[in-house]
């Protein structure tokens, strides 16, 4: 099986663990092992921000996914026998043989903040694959399917409000501790209880360690009823986190929010 992975797996070292391999191994090597042991179940126990192309000539098949929550992204397009696909959808388009013709609905619906279409992009040609979804090329047909749905019916887990609240700390925690030991991290911090939770979090992990400490970014809106300056500023203090605070203004820069848009 040739195995190409863009992106980052976390926690590489307790896959290879269940994998009986040696930690440290490249994830693409990593990916080939769960492959050969779970098959295309091995994306419960994938997580992270990754895409993968699996090129398995023994089942005649390749595989393309894109990561549970579409972190990273992922395009296709079909032209005659082929298909194609890449992190960018202008790089498709580029393609001899590929349409560069405007998806001119899709650019109305997205001016007007409607996205009935998940799969589509600003060109007729060049299509996204869904997040937690996994595209399968075989003996001249190919399908598209979610190997993942966070909808889908489950068992219950939790029997009571003290159970509940036990359990979202342990996967909060969890889920904060997964993205911080990939590299040194920032915290998008706004005013508002998630985001002020999440950096909460991250301060109490990284505190005491030798991993970089967390770093706040803020954006403000001077004079605007909706900034939130002084909040943003008291709970980065309260946490001991090193914060960069920009103004919109600053933020956009000389250059217009339109041109650079554009």
């Amino acid at each position: 099986v040739d195995v190409r992975v863009a992106g980052v797996l976390f926690e590489p070292d307790a896959l290879c663990r269940a994998l009986g391999i040696v930690p440290g191994a490249p994830d693409a090597f990593i990916v080939a092992a769960a492959y050969e042991r779970w098959g295309l179940d091995l994306f419960a126990h994938l997580r992270g921000a990754f895409a993968l192309v699996m090129c398995d000539r023994g089942r005649g098949r390749t595989v393309v996914a894109r990561d549970h929550m579409g972190l990273q992204p992922v395009f296709y397009t079909v032209h005659g026998a082929t298909i194609d696909v890449a992190a960018s959808a202008r790089d498709l388009s580029r393609l001899p043989g590929v349409s560069r013709r405007l998806n001119r609905v899709a650019l109305a619906d997205a001016v007007c903040r409607r996205h009935p279409d998940p799969e589509e992009t600003f060109f007729d040609a060049v299509r996204r694959l869904p997040a937690g979804s996994l595209l399968e090329i075989g003996a001249g047909t190919w399908t598209i399917r979610r190997y993942w749905d966070p909808l889908a019916p489950a068992p219950a887990s939790v029997t009571s409000e003290a159970d509940a609240f036990e359990r979202f700390e342990t996967l909060q925690r969890q889920a904060v501790r997964r993205c911080s030991s990939v590299g040194p991290s920032a915290v998008f911090l706004s005013g508002g209880l998630d985001s002020v939770s999440i950096a909460a979090v991250a301060a109490d992990l990284t505190a005491g360690s030798d991993r970089a400490g967390v770093i706040a970014l803020s954006l403000t809106f001077p004079g605007a009823a909706c900034d939130e300056h002084d909040r943003q500023a008291a709970v980065a203090s309260a946490l001991a986190l090193p914060q960069i605070s920009l103004s919109f203004d600053e933020a956009v820069g000389a250059e217009s929010l339109l041109a650079q848009g554009l």
